[in-house]
């Protein structure tokens, strides 16, 4: 194992592991090609590792992936679902959150009026709740011609 380590740490191997790798994705220029084959030449580690990475490639490339069908229609209309959902989802979890606080605000605005009222007149009865229990007879004509 200690051998191996100051293999990796060798400039030379660490480059023709690089063009190894490489020579997977793209065509190797000549210069490049060269020090491949002398690196593999030289370290028997970079020859394992190339019979390796060989190995899991035709692994790889021989799976076969087949999907039921219409497997993308059904995706797209889960996707639409979920885009629907998280929209009303949104709205609704919004009205939920701030429902309590307006009822909550709306009753103190309730009670503290409720309240002024039967402090400034001393009783809850419906003409004082409706702010008329000081009108008279005679100024309802009065009320209702100038306030329409």
């Amino acid at each position: 194992m200690k051998n191996q380590n100051k293999k990796n740490e060798n400039p030379t191997y660490q480059n023709a592991y690089e063009l190894l790798l490489a020579s997977f994705d793209r065509e190797l220029t000549s210069d490049e090609q060269a020090s491949l084959e002398q690196g593999l030449a030289d370290f028997a580690e970079l020859r394992a590792e190339k019979t390796d990475l060989e190995n899991l490639r035709t692994l790889v490339g021989d799976q076969s992936y087949a999907f039921k069908p219409f497997f993308s229609g059904r995706v797209m209309h889960k996707i639409e679902n979920l885009k629907q959902r998280s929209r009303e989802k949104g709205l609704s979890s919004w009205m939920v959150r701030i429902f309590p606080k307006v009822a909550a605000s709306g009753l103190a605005i309730i009670v503290l009026l409720m309240a002024s009222t039967y402090l400034m007149e001393g009783s809850f009865s419906l003409d004082t709740l409706l702010g008329i229990s000081e009108v008279a007879a005679e100024d309802a004509d009065y009320y209702l011609i100038e306030n329409f």
